[in-house]
């Protein structure tokens, strides 16, 4: 003979901290969570002298994880930057920057690419690939100088990859506190029992299972 059971639901502000808890480790954050604090990434690394950028990232669990980009320089525009800081002007590559306006160089390779082998995405696992050639009738008085520009952006490249990885694990951290989870959950405006499972609408109670009026109860399932 069916027996009506009563039981106590809960609204999620009304669930103990411990259940909460659990719901809240259950929390998936959307989908593209990213993209806005992405294409603000990517401006900046346009602003600085790169384009044809693409920034890709894993995280935020394990050793491998982290960010880099890809895409071209425009050393004249990098170089342009570089000297013209206001914050930080730094001049030692001011001739480099004169053979290219001069045209007196011409760049061979200008490009930033991972390197195959490589099936991580972190800050190392980026290559710079630049060179030039002097122009007819243009002493070439200035290839260390250029090496150590190449070490300079190399360096440069790396630190702006775990910039944006922190920016980016940042962000998701933002749109994983507790209280984003909670008014998230607390939207749903669902009814819970004491376990956190939900009470959805509807639903009656017999021989001390819960099941949905539209089902056929069996007694024994």
């Amino acid at each position: 003979m069916p027996k009506l059971v009563q039981v106590q639901i809960f609204k999620y502000d009304e669930l103990s901290e411990d259940v909460k808890n659990k719901l809240r480790n259950e929390y998936e954050i959307e989908d593209g969570w990213y993209e806005a604090k992405k294409e603000e990434l990517l401006e900046k690394l346009t602003n600085k002298g790169f384009y044809n950028v693409d920034l890709e990232f894993s995280g935020f669990w394990s050793q491998g994880d982290g960010a880099s980009f890809t895409g071209n320089i425009n050393l004249e525009e990098y170089l342009n930057n570089m000297i013209n800081n206001d914050r930080h002007s730094d001049t030692t590559y001011e001739s480099i920057l004169t053979a290219l306006i001069n045209q007196d160089i011409t760049l061979t390779e200008n490009i930033i690419k991972r390197d195959k082998f490589h099936r991580y995405v972190h800050e190392n696992t980026t290559s710079l690939y630049l060179d030039y050639i002097p122009c007819e009738g243009f002493e070439d008085n200035i290839a260390d100088l250029f090496n150590s520009l190449y070490d300079y952006i190399l360096k440069d490249i790396r630190e702006l990859n775990i910039k944006c990885y922190k920016a980016l694990e940042k962000e998701y951290e933002l749109q994983t506190t507790n209280d984003i989870k909670d008014s998230y959950y607390s939207d749903l405006e669902y009814n819970y029992f004491e376990d956190g499972k939900i009470c959805k609408d509807n639903y009656i109670i017999q021989q001390n299972r819960i099941i949905p009026e539209r089902d056929t109860f069996n007694p024994n399932a």
